[in-house]
Formats: C-alpha cells, sequence, structure tokens
C-alpha cells in the first residue's frame, strides 16, 4: 500500500496531530469525525480491525484535530507478536453533511520493544 509510513513501539501510545486542508486553506470541520483504521491486511472486515480510534477535533475552525493511538491498542501480544508486525490503515473524515474523505492512507509498524508489560 502507497502512502505514509509510520512506525512506533508496541504498547506506547501514539500521537497524530493533522491540520485538514483543502486547495492550501483550512478546512472547517465542525460537526466532523475523524476515524483511523488499523488491519493486519487491506481484505480484512472492519470488524476485524487491530484496532479502530476516534479522533477529536481541537480546533473546528482551522481544521485541527488528533487521534491518540493509546498503549492498549498495540500492546497484545498475541496479535503483534514478540517481533512486533505491520499494519495497513487510512484516517478518514465525515463532516456534518455525510461527505466522507479520505485524508491518508499508510503503514504503521509497531515494533517490538524491550519491555513486556506496562507500567
Amino acid at each position: 500500500m502507497a502512502g505514509k509510513k509510520r512506525k512506533f513501539y508496541r504498547g506506547d501510545t501514539y500521537t497524530l496531530d493533522l491540520t485538514v486542508t483543502l486547495d492550501g486553506l483550512a478546512l472547517n470541520l465542525t460537526g466532523a469525525t475523524i476515524v483511523l483504521t488499523a488491519k493486519r491486511s487491506i481484505a480484512d472486515e472492519d470488524a476485524a480491525a487491530a484496532f479502530k480510534v476516534t479522533g477529536s477535533i481541537l480546533d473546528a475552525a482551522t481544521g485541527l484535530a488528533q487521534v491518540v493511538i493509546p498503549a492498549t491498542a498495540t500492546n497484545d501480544r498475541a496479535v503483534y507478536g514478540d517481533d512486533g508486525t505491520t499494519l495497513v490503515y487510512d484516517l478518514e473524515m465525515t463532516e456534518q453533511s455525510g461527505r466522507r474523505t479520505t485524508l491518508e492512507v499508510g503503514t504503521i509498524q509497531v515494533l517490538a520493544d524491550v519491555s513486556r508489560t506496562t507500567p
């Protein structure tokens, strides 16, 4: 899958800050929702996603949003194994009008780390 390549360690919290623009201008996000869905395979059903996270609108007028992937989303060794894994993801926005737009696609490499437990 072409697109962004992101990396972070298994069991860490990962924060993605974004500014949504259209033709170079900030898009007003009033009433919009932003969702990041990550899967082991693009063919997997949404119900089988490794994780799905709804973002927060920080400043609707200036198009600022944030998606926080909590540590618990990537801490399951049954899913990510001892060596980590690579997921495919997309970041979609649904505007108040119902219009849906894919903002970003790519891969997330969940890297193995030394720690086996969370504090």
